[in-house]
């Protein structure tokens, strides 16, 4: 029988290396892995508060928003000699079921002491989708009112313009 030859030793060794440093590679890799998935949850959890937050605010701002816009628009009527036109009772029904809407919309609003600690990525996820859904509602609101409020100090400046002109 021969001698086993020195390459053969250097072979077995390198192989037995090579398989040690595999499975390490891939346990590393599924702890980095679960690490990862771990801080990705904890990102959306602080989005989703946040994002929960500004939501409140904003549908806070909005219900004095359509009050302002409500008072200024009555009081524009008035000063036009249009308080009980057809215009106004459309305007007054559309205020009515924005504040209906407002209404639904902070009730479907999660409220931000919800930790979400125990939701999975995914249900993070659907609850962030939804709550910008209702955002852009909200937004969509706003801009309504805010647009609502310039066209009202146009008509202002108008009437200003006509009773100085006289």
């Amino acid at each position: 029988m021969s001698d086993p030859h020195w390459t053969g030793y250097v072979g077995m060794a390198t192989g037995i290396i090579g398989a040690i440093t595999g499975v390490a590679g891939a346990i590393m890799g599924y702890v980095s892995l679960k690490k990862a998935k771990s801080i990705k949850s904890m990102d959306l959890r602080i989005e989703l508060r946040k994002t929960i937050s500004e939501l409140r605010l904003k549908l806070d701002q909005l219900e004095k928003l359509i009050e302002q816009a409500n008072g200024s628009r009555k009081a524009v009527a008035a000063a036009a000699g249009t308080s009980s036109s057809s215009m106004m009772d459309l305007w007054i029904q559309g205020v009515q079921a924005d504040k209906i809407a407002v209404q639904k919309l902070s009730t479907e609003t999660p409220t931000s002491k919800n930790d979400y600690v125990a939701s999975d990525f995914k249900e993070l996820e659907t609850e962030l989708l939804e709550v910008h859904q209702i955002q852009i509602q909200v937004d969509a609101l706003i801009s309504k009112y805010n647009t609502a409020l310039q066209a009202d100090k146009e008509i202002r400046d108008h009437l200003k313009q006509q009773s100085t002109a006289r």
